[in-house]
């Protein structure tokens, strides 16, 4: 018994020996192992082991299929492999309560191991009044790569023309995710509870920053977070309970980032840019020389580049962030009175996050302020203080008619401070060397070709700042409502809902400038010898901002049939003020939900759910809708087939006044003053969703499925580039599945599947490639059942 269960473990589960979670339920079944004395023979409802009734499934198998088309887009939606796997993987034992030794149930069940890009392992465990324990871990492989996202889209008409082939903003990382939780004597008065999860996310990426152009950085993300909990239920009164929590959270955050290696993926000709003397230097990845990026003529007849471009020689910035939250909750639910059901909830946090160690490296070239390297260092730190209430009531003052009231404070305030130093040297061109200043190769009158080579737009050579921030906010909700039942058929609600929001955000900046010749006479130094000036409070702002709201609630449910089922509630809602632009000072919301079903073996549902919103500020004209409309149909006649369809329509919708910079001005744009124009920012998209699922059985050791699913697209919105496709606004995606399974013996079942994806964009895929792909997959497996 005990080599069987070792081969049925997989070896894909047991290489993730780094993660406790994962070999757990491992452990376990061969503590089962070691402890059975005897294995009865297997029956038709499981297997006898030792005090264990044992049911088992093991499906082994594996991938094999072809993608065709743009891979990364296929590798964004599905990241498929052909390759062996673990497909799933169950065991469910299960003794007499008190015969279990050091369990009386036992369920786990893996899934995904061996390449797909999610895989889980779950684990639950009891042992009647003492314990009861569920663990899960979980790895998802998060691979993004839409190249058009962050895309400069660059004109062919560049000279240089380079594509950018790939996201600017790429990702390849990794999540994972722990949870163990443990209750302790749960049928007790006094029942405890210990909890611990853990997410972890690494992984490479790409970025960029605007140094004078659009930089390519390389980064490698490593962000972690602990969660621990401790908490406590008692049964103090009858159908009452009082518990406390005390959770510790605890994140760490190493990422860094790089100048890239642009010979990694497809970003284009971006490699093998030189300067005279085959200095190696980075563009970037925007070339729209009619626009100046990254300058008007950034390689010269000689084949080298202007030395007058904005460049990158490097760069580099690293975080080290740590946090911790300690919280503390208190919570009580009771129906101990007939009449009245009672719950509340208070909680309080107080953390701190901290950055040590921040600091950001650039060499090269900003032409508009002729900057040639800086070094910025910034440690900070914020405290987040948190506190939440929240008191239900409902009071049953007749067996027709209940009174609810939900109370809800929420209140928060995170002040921050940063201490940020920068180091500037500037340069006439990428070949000049950058010039420190020194008395004695700058003297007066400061002309020198040896002093730093400011420009007007040039920033102090040393500055020392600090930061004083402050963001809170403290939001009062409550909600009334009287629900009145007139009989078995008809009922509904009717209440009103107020909210009260007080915003306050500032910032105090504090400056110390030490400028060097030539910059003195413009920064208001005395002469143009070497000075230090301050810009006490220069950036200071205080910002508060008051907002009442208020909704009017109803609703109605209906049961004309005993197998007819109608729900539909609404909300009117006003705001007098609002924080940002896009926040609805008027709000309305209609739900409708309906359930019938004609037969035992068919049912029906639909849900329409519509949200329209606006501002209707003049300056700001927002329109905003969202409208979902659903249907469903189950059909289960007998044992030998059954169906399900659905259908989906989404119509979404919402239009801004905007300001934006353009280059060059479309012609007939308004200003909204300079440099900015006024205009209207528009998206609008409906959306089709459609699926099927159909399971025959023929003969009792055949079963077979047929599915399809089609989301379809068309939208529009403004596109300020002109090389901008409209993408997945005009989209479809196509995912026809089959499958067939033949218990050819008792315990074992053979199962072939088919898996087909169809992702087509419009025709204009804009100076990108296109990213329609197809792919076709068969799955193959053995499962072995008992």
């Amino acid at each position: 018994m005990r080599r069987m269960l070792e081969k049925l473990i997989p070896a894909a589960i047991q290489r993730q020996s780094s993660r406790y979670v994962v070999l757990f339920p491992a452990l376990v079944l061969l503590a089962a192992a070691q402890i059975t004395v005897a294995q009865e023979p297997e029956t038709g409802n499981g297997a006898q082991w030792g005090a264990y009734t044992a049911h088992q499934t093991v499906e082994l198998g594996g991938h094999v299929g072809d993608v065709s088309g743009s891979v990364p887009m296929f590798d964004t939606f599905v990241n498929w492999s052909s390759g062996p796997r673990l497909l799933s993987y169950s065991l469910d034992l299960h003794a007499q309560p008190g015969n279990g030794m050091i369990f009386d149930d036992l369920t786990t069940s893996s899934f995904g191991y061996g390449g797909d890009p999610n895989d889980m392992t779950m684990l639950r465990a009891s042992k009647g009044k003492w314990y009861t324990l569920n663990a899960t871990f979980r790895r998802d492989r998060n691979f993004f790569d839409y190249d058009l996202l962050a895309n400069p889209l660059n004109p062919t008409a560049s000279s240089p023309s380079v594509q950018i082939g790939d996201s600017p903003h790429l990702f390849n990382t990794t999540r994972k995710m722990s949870d163990i939780s443990l209750t302790l004597l749960p049928l007790s008065v006094v029942k405890f509870r210990l909890e611990y999860t853990r997410n972890v996310n690494d992984g490479p990426f790409f970025s960029t920053i605007h140094e004078g152009t659009e930089g390519l950085l390389a980064g490698t993300m490593r962000t972690g977070l602990d969660t621990y909990r401790i908490g406590v239920d008692y049964k103090v009164l009858p159908r009452t309970n009082i518990s406390y929590d005390q959770t510790f959270n605890v994140f760490k955050d190493d990422t860094n980032y790089s100048l890239a290696n642009t010979n990694m993926y497809s970003f284009g000709n971006l490699s093998g840019y030189q300067l005279a003397g085959g200095i190696p230097v980075s563009l970037g990845v925007s070339f729209n020389t009619p626009a100046g990026q990254p300058c008007a003529t950034p390689v010269l007849g000689t084949g080298a580049v202007n030395p007058a471009c904005n460049g990158y020689f490097g760069y580099g910035r690293n975080t080290g962030a740590r946090g911790f939250f300690p919280t503390e909750q208190l919570s009580m639910q009771s129906s101990y009175f007939k009449r009245v059901d009672f719950s509340a909830r208070a909680s309080y946090s107080a953390g701190n996050s901290d950055i040590t160690s921040a600091n950001e490296t650039f060499s090269g070239l900003i032409t508009r302020n002729r900057n040639r390297a800086f070094v910025v260092s910034e440690p900070g730190s914020a405290e987040k203080v948190t506190t939440t209430a929240d008191l239900g009531v409902t009071v049953h003052i007749t067996d027709h008619l209940s009174f609810v009231d939900t109370f809800r404070w929420d209140a928060f305030r995170i002040p921050g401070f940063a201490n940020q130093n920068t180091s500037t040297l500037f340069g006439a061109t990428l070949l000049s060397n950058p010039n420190i200043f020194n008395p004695a190769t700058c003297p007066p009158p400061f002309t020198a070709a040896t002093c730093p080579q400011h420009n007007a737009s040039s920033n102090s050579d040393l500055q020392s700042s600090q930061f004083f921030t402050f963001t809170g906010q403290n939001e009062q909700l409550n909600t009334t409502q009287l629900q009145y039942d007139f009989n078995s058929r008809v009922g509904g609600d009717i209440g009103y809902r107020y909210g009260h929001r007080q915003i306050n955000a500032s910032l105090l900046e504090n400056d110390l400038f030490t400028i060097y010749p030539t910059l003195a006479l413009p920064r208001g130094c005395p002469t143009s010898a070497p000075c230090t000036t301050t810009g006490a409070g220069a950036a200071t702002f205080a910002d508060t901002a008051e907002i009442n709201e208020h909704s009017l609630l109803a609703g109605v449910w209906l049961r004309p049939m005993s197998n007819l089922r109608i729900n539909f509630d609404t909300e009117f809602f006003y705001a007098d003020n609002v924080y940002t632009r896009i926040s609805p000072r008027h709000l309305q919301h209609y739900r409708a939900r309906a359930k019938y079903q004609p037969r035992k073996w068919i049912t029906f549902s639909s849900a329409i759910n519509i949200i329209e919103q606006r501002n209707n500020d003049l300056d700001v004209g927002h329109l905003q809708h969202d409208r979902t409309y659903n249907f469903a149909a189950i059909f289960v006649p007998s044992e030998k087939w059954s169906l399900d369809v659905n259908y989906s329509y989404i119509d979404t919708f919402s239009q801004t006044n905007i300001c934006f910079v353009a280059t060059p001005t479309t012609p007939g744009t308004i200003s909204c003053g300079t440099p900015y124009l006024s205009g209207i920012s528009l998206y609008d998209n409906t959306g089709n969703f459609g699926s099927f699922n159909l399971i025959y059985k023929p003969i009792r050791r055949i079963t077979t499925s047929l599915g399809y699913t089609i989301t379809s697209n068309d939208g529009n919105t403004l596109l300020l580039n002109p090389n901008a496709p409209l993408g997945p606004l005009e989209s479809t995606y196509y995912q026809p599945t089959a499958s067939v399974s033949w218990q050819f013996a008792k315990y074992l079942t053979g199962k072939a599947g088919w898996n087909y994806w169809d992702y087509t964009e419009g025709a204009n895929t804009a100076p990108t490639a296109a990213r329609n792909f197809h792919a076709n997959f068969g799955t193959f497996s053995l499962i072995y059942a008992f």
